[in-house]
């Protein structure tokens, strides 16, 4: 962790100016709980010092997944927000999209449908038209017939509905 600390402090210059965020991994092996004491207090302490907001996940059992993503789009909107514009440039265009993108929310559905299993329904009036049989050849078959694409002309007058 120490090691981890060091890089990060390392690499920060890079992301001056940006919102950062640490992510603790793996806490389906050792929770940050279960850490040594100097290792939370480096962990607490880089958390005070670089301005990071530090969050925990497991990608294995799937556990704070949801808190880390709702904690990046959070960081990141405060962050656009506080920039103003600074982010659109001034541009009229991108300031309405900016806007307008502020205004959307995904809906997440809190039941599974997945469980259940959907058939598909096909009504019976297309089951019974597919199972007919047509008196006179279809238009392919004939053109076919008579020699293909191009060679055969297609008796318009006599397909249509309106007789003039």
């Amino acid at each position: 962790i120490q090691q981890q600390i060091s890089l990060f402090n390392n690499i920060k210059p890079l992301f001056s100016n940006k919102p950062l965020s640490v992510v603790l991994t793996k806490i389906d092996l050792r929770p940050f709980e279960d850490l040594p004491q100097e290792d939370q207090q480096a962990i607490q302490q880089l958390q005070q010092d670089a301005n990071v907001k530090v969050v925990s996940m497991s990608n294995k059992t799937g556990e704070g997944i949801g808190t880390v993503k709702s904690s990046a789009c959070d960081l990141l909107l405060e962050f656009r927000q506080a920039q103003g514009d600074a982010v659109t440039g001034g541009s009229k265009i991108l300031r309405n999209e900016e806007n307008f993108l502020k205004g959307i929310y995904i809906a997440q559905p809190k039941n599974r449908r997945g469980e259940n299993e959907r058939n598909p329904t096909i009504p019976s009036d297309i089951i019974q038209g597919q199972k007919k049989k047509l008196d006179k050849p279809l238009l392919k078959e004939t053109e076919d017939q008579y020699g293909g694409a191009g060679v055969f002309y297609f008796p318009v007058q006599e397909l249509s509905l309106i007789h003039i």
